[in-house]
């Protein structure tokens, strides 16, 4: 049975459901854990696999696609649905902290599809580059932002490369999400003073506090066993995603402010 199960590998409704689980692991530690705890940790360690996942399966999508138009308006609508719930999840209990500047994943989602769109279609660079920075631009404000952005368009770059899509990603996770500076650090602190800087529990700390982002190897393991399917002919799975991601926000949102407003945090 193993042997049949890396025979066959993942598809990509596979890939979205390990994505889905290990967000909804994410945002539950973000909303009702205390950082610096192993709980929290772990959870947000294996939360890492959601963003790169989800991205890996937006670039396959803009090439899968039979129709770009609906891809591009399902995005933009579930994008808008998305933000209110996402702007209260991200306050996490408190209403002075609301924050109507920031966008879900979905934003950032839908302006790298419409980057990959203007990389195939743009012929004459400078319009093209023009194009391409003001998405990456607008992209900022959403959940994971610019690096997000980069990955979809490393994904798409390498297509059906899967060695120079995991170096690419490799590069992106180690220059652009802070694991390189985490790893070398304590070494550079080191060699430069000459003796250790951590004791054994203030290195416990400094990875509980600061290595979570370790988990974005995770999204390697997955991409290998991409099988480039889809992984079943169910055409509701198409829409699991979309919905799952603000509902669960909003309701883990709801629960959050509930749970402040009662003392329970």
């Amino acid at each position: 049975m193993e042997h049949s199960l890396k025979k066959e590998g993942l598809g990509a409704f596979q890939l979205k459901l390990i994505a889905i689980v290990a967000m909804l692991m994410d945002h539950l530690a973000f909303a009702f854990l205390s950082a610096g705890t192993v709980s929290y940790f772990v959870l947000r360690f294996f939360g890492r696999l959601t963003g790169p996942l989800m991205f890996f399966c937006a670039a396959q999508g803009y090439r899968h696609t039979r129709d770009l138009k609906r891809y591009l308006l399902r995005l933009f609508l579930f994008a808008a649905v998305s933000y209110v719930p996402f702007v209260l999840f991200s306050a996490q209990g408190n209403f002075s902290a609301l924050n109507f500047g920031s966008f879900g994943v979905i934003h950032t989602i839908f302006l790298s599809v419409l980057g990959l769109h203007v990389r195939h279609t743009v012929e004459k660079p400078a319009p093209k580059v023009l194009l391409l920075a003001l998405l990456l631009v607008l992209s900022l404000p959403g959940d994971w932002g610019g690096i997000g952005f980069v990955m979809i368009l490393t994904f798409d770059f390498f297509y059906e490369d899967l060695p120079g899509q995991k170096l690419g990603y490799l590069l992106i996770v180690l220059f652009g999400s802070g694991v390189l500076r985490f790893l070398t650090q304590p070494l550079s602190e080191l060699f430069t003073t000459g003796h250790w800087p951590y004791s054994l529990p203030d290195f416990l700390s400094y990875v509980l506090y600061s290595g979570i982002n370790l988990g974005l190897f995770l999204p390697l393991l997955c991409i290998s066993r991409y099988n480039g399917k889809p992984g079943t002919d169910k055409p509701w799975t198409k829409w699991l995603f979309y919905v799952f991601y603000p509902a669960h926000l909003l309701l883990i949102a709801l629960l959050r402010f509930w749970a402040a407003r009662s003392g329970w945090m």
